[in-house]
């Protein structure tokens, strides 16, 4: 008995393809050649995508990834106008990233609690993590001041 890991043109090679004459189309057989063994075919397993990798833990299975959910589609929302700073952590002193205008469309992947800030009236330590980094989430009409996505 043979063994073929990993290799499509083995599996191929094994595979008897025959046309008939008048028939509608090719018949398969996946039989060998009469006196060879049937062939063990051991494939690998597919990769995950690269934004769900989790690196293997003791005993060799890697942690299954949960789904994610699709991101809450809000807009920056200021009262005093200006601009709404994005940063790159959920701190008032941390680098700004860029400035997104009030009526910006945004779509807020996930959300962490972090520096307390104060707009439109409301105080709240919860920032919106977004393309570019992390916004207040009092700068982001969303509907309600509790989180819309899960903790990053």
């Amino acid at each position: 008995m043979w063994t073929a890991v990993g290799s499509i043109a083995a599996i191929a090679s094994v595979l008897l393809v025959v046309m008939e004459v008048g028939s509608p189309g090719p018949v398969v057989s996946s039989a060998p050649p009469a006196g060879t063994p049937a062939p063990t075919v051991v494939l690998p397993a597919p990769a995950p995508p690269a934004s769900d990798y989790r690196p293997p833990q003791a005993g060799g299975q890697a942690p299954a990834a949960a789904p994610r959910p699709a991101p809450f589609q809000a807009t920056i929302w200021l009262t005093s106008g200006g601009t709404a700073r994005v940063f790159a952590a959920p701190s008032l002193s941390s680098p700004i990233v860029t400035e997104l205008p009030p009526g910006t469309l945004v779509f807020i992947y996930c959300t962490v609690r972090g520096e307390s800030v104060t707009n439109n009236g409301t105080t709240s330590t919860l920032w919106d993590r977004i393309d570019d980094g992390y916004v207040p989430d009092v700068n982001v009409r969303t509907g309600t001041d509790q989180p819309v996505r899960p903790s990053c």
